[in-house]
């Protein structure tokens, strides 16, 4: 049994590739058709996505048949070595040798249920400078089946000395691996073809082939046979979720009606599916228009997985003013401030707000702190006068 014990729905989507030399990629590969139906010269429209027609030439920008172990860029019109630039599907590495992506049968992106299964992925597992663990995507949490894969977490947070053969070493903003639970850059030891991401368009290999990932967040969860390190959420790409249709902006019931494996909320009692974000709101597209510190969970029960951390949404609305009860666009309360929550002792004074642990999680300008609700919760408040 996986460490989450009781099952989220899981589903695997779409990803939304841009393999265009074009400026406007919003009608190439992975993206909506136009309510009519069309798509960009060189594309076709199949269940309402823009689809590559491999035997037109328009989309092909490489002016020469490539070489043996290379492959066309498609941004930059040139033959690149084959694994140049490529994002691999979750469990796989790219190979020269292979081809391309391919199953990691031992090392660093190999499948796991737990901190054990990864114990000799590097030599640094065993030597303690890295800390080697089974790192679970939210687009990997199924009925029965919840895996992960094996990453190395180098003691020295800076150095990529540990990253030895196979591995790469990566550089990633974890959501709480600083002082005092802040987020923090730190080095990762992963497979080649593993991939950061700071949004969905940074998981769009440059190849002709139809996407495999998207961006998502990885936790994770503590081992119960092993001295867990819980670190927070990164975002990385990863394989989607399975037959799901919703990208980012889509509304959803759960985490498992989303590619991205990420259902949040826009507006109480409503949610839609978003992707990581790294700050920035050009990401964020659609009815999601800005990037927020939101909180963020999946998994199920008392191994629930959950950080504040930025995603595309509606906002930003923490702290400001609204009336308790009420629903629906009357409700100015977004993505990272869900909550209508009581704050005066009159019972009238209310503000927008969200779950948090720790200070924090509520802002850096001191206006409002993390008010205890439970024994590891609270919510962002405002001080006592």
């Amino acid at each position: 049994m996986d460490r989450f014990g009781s099952p989220l729905v899981a589903v695997v989507g779409s990803l939304i590739l841009s393999c265009s030399l074009i400026l406007d990629t919003s009608l190439t590969e992975g993206y909506p058709c136009e309510s009519d139906g069309r798509c960009l010269e060189g594309y076709r429209c199949e269940d309402w996505i823009c689809v590559r027609d491999a035997e037109d030439p328009s989309t092909n920008p490489c002016e020469e048949e490539c070489e043996e172990h290379e492959r066309c860029d498609y941004l930059t019109g040139e033959c690149v070595p084959i694994c140049q630039g490529v994002t691999c599907p979750t469990g796989e590495l790219c190979l020269e040798s292979a081809g391309g992506c391919t199953p990691v049968l031992n090392g660093p992106g190999e499948l796991c249920e737990l901190d054990e299964d990864c114990v000799g992925i590097l030599p640094g597992c065993s030597d303690g400078t890295l800390s080697c663990a089974c790192v679970v995507p939210a687009t990997m949490v199924r009925p029965g089946d919840t895996q992960g894969i094996c990453l190395g977490f180098p003691e020295d947070t800076t150095s990529c000395d540990p990253c030895s053969e196979p591995a790469e070493c990566y550089s990633a903003v974890v959501s709480s691996a600083g002082d005092q639970g802040l987020p923090e850059e730190m080095t990762i030891c992963g497979p080649v073809g593993f991939k950061i991401c700071g949004g969905d368009e940074d998981c769009n290999p440059t190849a002709p082939e139809p996407g495999t990932t998207v961006c998502t967040f990885f936790g994770w969860p503590e081992d119960p046979k092993i001295d867990g390190w819980p670190i927070g959420f990164f975002a990385a790409c990863a394989t989607p979720m399975r037959d799901s249709v919703r990208a980012p902006g889509d509304i959803c019931e759960d985490n498992g009606d989303c590619d991205s494996g990420l259902c949040v909320p826009i507006k109480q009692e409503r949610k839609a599916c978003t992707t990581p974000c790294d700050g920035r709101d050009q990401g964020c597209r659609g009815r999601f228009t800005s990037c927020l510190d939101s909180r963020v969970s999946y998994g199920t029960g008392e191994l629930l997985l959950w950080e504040i951390a930025p995603v595309c949404g509606q906002g930003p609305t923490l702290g400001i003013g609204c009336e308790p009860g009420v629903a629906g666009d009357q409700n100015p309360c977004g993505t990272d401030a869900p909550h209508c929550q009581v704050t005066g002792a009159d019972g009238e004074s209310a503000i927008c707000t969200r779950v948090c642990r720790k200070d924090s999680d509520c802002g850096d300008d001191g206006a409002l702190y993390c008010a205890p609700q439970g024994p590891d919760f609270g919510f962002c408040l405002p001080p006592a006068d």
